[in-house]
């Protein structure tokens, strides 16, 4: 299998300790992929990196709920697997992440600094809600104006 995500939803799974990424391909096909700590703590500093290099800078928007897509619902016939890879192509304007399995499935997805900036804050609360260390994340956090900046409640029993 390979594609290019067109849409994305992504959740952080309690009974998995894990991070999943469902998404639609072009050709109509929806994928589960699986991502370990492991592997978003490699990942994430050059997606920062990235971000942070941009010639313009990326001014996140307070976002409108209105105009939300669904949630990508994954089909009975959906491919699942556990990413061991990912690949990162770093173009003018445009990142290009490759995920790649151990069967060597393979799909990417293409953002833009505005979408990536998105997909981190995304990413920030998940892993807030996780409950993991957010030593790869100061650098992004730092760059997130407080008016805009993610905010989690947690309540203990």
């Amino acid at each position: 299998m390979s594609g290019t995500l067109q849409r994305i939803t992504s959740e952080y799974v309690d009974s998995e300790d894990r991070f999943r990424l469902r998404g639609a391909l072009a050709s109509g096909e929806t994928v589960v992929l699986w991502l370990t700590r492991r592997l978003l703590d490699r990942m994430v500093p050059h997606l920062i990196e990235w971000l942070g290099n941009q010639p313009q800078p990326v001014i996140p928007q307070i976002p409108d709920t209105a105009g939300a897509t669904a949630p990508v619902a994954p089909s009975a016939e959906a491919q699942t697997w556990l990413v061991d890879q990912v690949d990162l192509n770093f173009g003018p304007g445009v990142l290009t992440l490759s995920f790649v399995s151990a069967a060597a499935a393979r799909c990417r997805l293409e953002l833009t600094p505005l979408a990536l900036h998105q997909w981190l804050e995304i990413l920030l609360r998940q892993y807030r809600q996780a409950e993991w260390p957010e030593t790869v994340w100061e650098q992004f956090v730092k760059s997130i104006p407080q008016a805009v900046a993610p905010s989690v409640s947690l309540t203990l029993h």
